[in-house]
């Protein structure tokens, strides 16, 4: 005979997706503007990725052990993601002129790794946190 899986996990299924939609779509779109802002360099994207990866690990141990917290933190985690993959993305727009770039010129390795650790990292360490 068939077992019924436990409500509680039925209940976080949809949440699951859900965190995972908006992660794996703020991911797209950050790491798209940031190569964008990087004039495609791949070193660029090689290293936001791994900020990326590096903020998710970060975040994810970060959390607490006992599992996932009330229904509030969650919606709070959710609401604080929705403004910061924004700001994020206005962060990589200007942050090469914020940072002393000029146009049509690279920014220096130590400048441009800053400008995509501020832009990716903030949402990554939150991201991480709610998975």
């Amino acid at each position: 005979m068939g077992e019924r899986a436990p409500a509680r996990v039925v209940a976080t299924a949809p949440r699951l997706f859900a965190l995972g939609a908006v992660s794996m779509l703020g991911q797209v779109v950050l790491l798209r503007e940031c190569s964008v802002a990087s004039f495609g360099v791949e070193l660029a994207l090689v290293l936001a990725l791994g900020l990326w990866m590096l903020g998710t690990a970060a975040g994810a141990f970060a959390a607490s052990p006992g599992g996932a917290g009330d229904e509030r933190d969650v919606r709070r985690a959710l609401t604080a993601a929705g403004v910061l993959l924004p700001a994020g993305l206005a962060w990589a727009r200007i942050g090469r002129v914020a940072l002393g770039g000029v146009p049509g010129a690279y920014l220096p390795l130590e400048r441009q790794a800053l400008l995509l650790a501020l832009a990716l990292v903030p949402v990554a360490l939150l991201l991480g946190r709610l998975f």
